[in-house]
């Protein structure tokens, strides 16, 4: 397995621009185990899918970060708890409100949904996301680890496949270095009205039911 901090080296020293050298070196090792757990949990789920071809892709922006002392929460990690994303997610998938989240994620595969991140490092963005560097950030990864992620991923994909973007400021930046992305050999275009937000400009049911062109 490619070295994390090798592998993104580029990319941390743009994300050291952002957050300042000192603050990054005292969460990387944080960041490197989030991203191993999280992508494990990413594989599972995209080995559940099996051949059933992906027809509702959410380009979101990074695993939830957490200190060293707490549970590491992932949106398909069956263990983790219900937040606000996945009440998204499963406002607009799952008819049964009292689902597990194993009973969940199983309806989501079976519907061919499937979610990926556009950062592989989880930090807290939220004061960050109108900055040039995180713009540069965002570009680097798009391309770095976003689209190898889907390209390498081995899934099948729906001639039809629907996108939408689960926060509004990252799709906005991923759109200025990204105008399309490339799924299964077909070629996207991207655009404003995939961006499935809220009016606080996070993930909303309703909005990703009418993106996805989901069941009222």
């Amino acid at each position: 397995m490619q070295d994390f901090n090798s592998w993104y080296s580029s990319e941390i020293d743009l994300l050291k621009e952002l957050y300042g050298s000192d603050e990054v070196a005292r969460c990387l090792p944080r960041i490197r185990e989030i991203f191993e757990f999280t992508e494990a949990k990413w594989g599972e789920y995209v080995r559940s899918l099996g051949k059933t071809p992906v027809r509702y892709l959410l380009i979101a922006e990074a695993p939830p970060w957490s200190e060293k002392d707490k549970e590491i929460q992932y949106v398909l990690d069956p263990a983790s708890r219900i937040r606000s994303f996945m009440g998204a997610i499963r406002g607009a998938f799952v008819d049964d409100r009292g689902a597990t989240a194993v009973e969940c994620l199983a309806v989501l595969a079976k519907e061919g949904f499937l979610v990926v991140d556009s950062l592989p490092f989880a930090m807290e963005y939220t004061k960050k996301r109108s900055s040039k560097k995180y713009d540069q950030l965002i570009s680097a990864t798009v391309s770095k680890y976003l689209q190898p992620k889907i390209k390498n991923s081995g899934l099948e994909w729906s001639p039809e496949v629907k996108v939408a973007f689960a926060v509004k400021r990252n799709a906005r930046s991923i759109m200025k270095s990204a105008s399309k992305i490339e799924l299964g050999g077909k070629e996207v275009a991207l655009s404003e009205e995939m961006i499935a937000v809220n009016g606080a400009g996070y993930p909303c049911a309703k909005r990703l039911k009418e993106n996805f062109q989901l069941r009222a």
